[in-house]
């Protein structure tokens, strides 16, 4: 125990001394244009003008364009800067374009941020989303006159010790949309003139039902909306002159009449939801349903039953549902209604729905169930029938119109819990891949030759059409170029990414032959970016001839290569083979790549083989990297080959491997060894692999063997200097030994 009140105590009185002699300042830079914010003890050593407080540097409030936040100022967690007040920092700042890492000032003892951007004209963005304002009193002028501002993340302002708010977006004339949908307001007083002047202001969401008439303490609330022409409520009241106060404070529906809008929250049995994360309604009997604006709606394992006159859920304007393990819907009126959007159902688990007294799925455009995530299944019971497209009148198209359907590889059974009403009501048309998917009707079958489904019991076709997608020949789980080689084109594949060379794949010995191939590519439908992946084998070699190059590229400019393995599925118990190798053994192969090789497996016992291959990066950085869940292992062996990871490569490059066999090869930039931890590294000693060994001349080894251990090379001075394979030093403050050409220690002398 007193051993325990000791380290306490010195963890007080530590911190203080370490940090002695620190200070807030700001420094203006030279020509003006820049402002830092330091807390730290080295003003001395910094160039340009000094201030201390606000009377100081709002000298420089004519010439700064952008300031910065420096991260001192929150990196000691015994001593942070802790300002009590931001009042008027950056009052009339009207050059000022960027306010970056804002996120670093510690605001938890702020009570006072009345016009901290007052007039700050040129701010066109401003990332407040960090700031802590639970103790927050006064928010007056906060944000006065930004008139550059075209959009604010205020949500996480903590609002419920504010009562001043007077003209905190007056004059905010590029706003469009404010989120306010978290404000607590119930110790608010004064805030009029708080939306004054946000001419382009058209929407502004609070929580559904809100109503700040309700909010007791509020004293003074004129001219809240004076100037906002352009705002409409969320059940179309429009913004009206007379009317510019409290009065119009409130959510706009059926039964009140204000200027803010509420987010379109389905309802779950009736009940309408409020608030992301977890909902707790009485018709959730058990597993989780959770709700996001982003994601939609998650059911993992949910068990959700209604009363005779209650639906399921609801979604009102388009919708999506992530399905997690196995879930049910059991209800009196339609199981899934679906209004103005479309609506997806996705994520790999289960769902039955019964409807007592109505249709299983309702919907008015379109709806997509996939098993893009995995195994979908979907069981619908309806007694009207099991989907119903909301046959409706577009005025856009001046007809009918009707919902239709698109089903991939997902399995759907349908079925009519009321006799004589159809499965399938008003729906325009149904498509999906045959093979990979099937209807079990009441009385249905498909008729493939017509691309038609029949209604058996009075063998005739029904109304509505249908079309099927021609069956694709079997695939192999290879994309190339963002393509995928199948039965079809596996002897000769040339899709439109290959710019030159060939190409071809033997499933029997399942080996992929690439000869002088050269892929040229932008996208990659599945996953973004790749060149080449793999992911539904468990033995693969990549077979080479001369020169290939496999470099993916997408939209955003990221250049990520091989994939191979499926980490996700393929739940290998045992162990699996892939290998890269020449063709010719006496002569060997390229492959070039961009950033990454990547060897992901699910719970399997993988052993990588690279043999007579050169490998060379011709991305930005590059990384071999291997992984298994599961406490599966990755063994990595390169043999003979030369690896080039680019000048720009910053180490760390051999990454997750159990183990590492390097045997007769050489090297060029971003591979470290740490001889204490005889681990691949980067030059900061991080992101460590399983043990390296070096192997020469077929049998002897190198850093291993006795003669040339870890402790005796440290104790030839090499133990303070990093170098890169040229022998040029890295960084002075790294512990290790790099290795050249699979033979050599590169020394501090060199």
């Amino acid at each position: 125990m007193k051993k325990s009140v000791l380290l306490f105590v010195l963890a007080l009185l530590l911190p203080k001394a370490e940090t002695a002699g620190k200070e807030f300042y700001v420094i203006v830079s030279n020509d003006g244009k820049t402002m830092t914010f330091y807390y730290d003890n080295f003003r001395q050593h910094r160039a340009g003008t000094c201030y201390y407080d606000r009377e100081g540097w709002k000298a420089a409030a004519e010439t700064v364009t952008q300031v910065y936040f420096d991260e001192s100022l929150s990196c000691d967690t015994f001593d942070v800067y802790r300002p009590e007040s931001t009042e008027r920092w950056f009052y009339q700042f009207k050059k000022l374009r960027y306010v970056n890492h804002l996120e670093n000032l510690n605001t938890r003892q702020v009570t006072s941020m009345r016009s901290m951007f007052y007039e700050c004209e040129s701010l066109q963005q401003l990332d407040v989303s960090k700031l802590y304002t639970g103790n927050v009193t006064t928010m007056r002028c906060m944000f006065f006159h930004c008139s550059s501002l075209t959009s604010i993340d205020v949500t996480h302002f903590v609002m419920r010790k504010v009562e001043n708010a007077i003209e905190m977006f007056c004059g905010c004339s590029q706003l469009t949309t404010l989120d306010l949908s978290t404000w607590d307001l119930s110790n608010a007083v004064d805030i009029k003139h708080l939306f004054m002047n946000c001419s382009n202001l058209k929407t502004i969401y609070v929580e559904y039902g809100a109503d700040w008439r309700n909010y007791q303490k509020i004293q003074s609330h004129e001219k809240m909306f004076y100037g906002c022409t352009k705002l409409v409520g969320g059940n179309g009241t429009t913004y009206d002159s007379s009317l510019t106060g409290i009065g119009q404070a409130l959510h706009d529906n059926n039964l009140h009449s204000g200027y803010f809008s509420a987010y379109d929250y389905p309802t779950i049995g009736g009940e309408r939801i409020t608030r992301e994360g977890q909902q707790n309604f009485s018709c959730i009997k058990s597993g989780t349903v959770t709700y996001s604006k982003m994601g939609g709606l998650t059911l993992n394992n949910a068990v959700i039953s209604t009363t005779t006159d209650k639906g399921g859920i609801s979604f009102t304007e388009g919708g999506y549902i992530t399905l997690v393990g196995i879930n049910s819907i059991d209800c009196g009126r339609d199981g899934i209604h679906v209004t103005g959007g479309d609506f997806f159902i996705d994520g790999g688990g289960q769902l039955s729905i019964k409807s007592n007294n109505g249709y299983g799925i309702s919907f008015s455009d379109m709806f997509e169930v996939s098993a893009l995530e995995g195994p979908t299944r979907l069981d619908i019971e309806g007694y009207h029938g099991a989907l119903d497209g909301q046959k409706h009148y577009s005025t856009y198209y001046e007809e009918d119109r009707c919902g239709y359907m698109n089903n991939y590889r997902a399995t759907l059974t349908l079925r009519s819990g009321g006799g004589d009403y159809p499965v399938i009501h008003d729906l325009s048309s149904m498509q999906g891949e045959d093979g990979d998917w099937f209807y079990s009707y009441l009385h249905y079958r498909f008729d493939k030759d017509k691309g038609t489904v029949v209604d058996t019991y009075y063998d005739e076709p029904i109304t509505n059409p249908f079309s099927l997608l021609p069956e694709e020949p079997e695939t192999y789980g290879i994309y190339l170029g963002g393509h995928l080689i199948n039965e079809a084109n596996k002897d000769d594949f040339r899709p439109q990414a290959l710019s030159s060379g060939q190409v071809r794949y033997n499933s029997r010995t399942q080996t992929l032959y690439m000869d002088n191939a050269r892929f040229d590519r932008l996208y990659y439908p599945i996953d973004d970016g790749t060149a080449l992946s793999s992911d539904a084998l468990a033995d693969f070699t990549i077979e080479l001839t001369g020169e290939n190059t496999l470099i993916g590229k997408n939209e955003d400019g990221y250049d990520h290569t091989i994939s191979i393995g499926n980490w996700q599925t393929n739940g290998q118990q045992g162990e699996c083979h892939y290998t890269i190798r020449s063709a010719n053994p006496d002569e060997p192969a390229s492959l070039h790549f961009g950033s990454q090789l990547a060897f992901e497996f699910s719970k399997a016992n993988a052993k990588v083989n690279i043999e007579n291959v050169d490998l060379i990066n011709e991305g930005s950085w590059a990384a071999f990297w291997g992984y298994s869940t599961e406490n599966g292992k990755v063994y990595l062996t390169v043999d003979n080959s030369a690896i080039d990871l680019g000048e720009e490569s910053i180490g760390g490059d051999m990454n997750g491997f159990y183990t590492v066999t390097l045997k007769d090869c050489s090297f060029a930039n971003g591979f470290y060894y740490d001889t204490n931890t005889r681990q691949a590294v980067d030059r900061n000693g991080e992101n460590g692999t399983g043990p390296v060994r070096i192997v020469r001349d077929g049998g002897a080894t190198g850093i291993e063997n006795a003669s040339w251990n870890a402790e005796e090379v440290n104790s030839k001075s090499v133990n303070s200097k990093c170098f890169n394979l040229q022998g040029q030093r890295v960084d002075s403050n790294y512990r290790g030994i790099i290795i050249r050409d699979g033979k050599k220690i590169v020394n501090t002398q060199r």
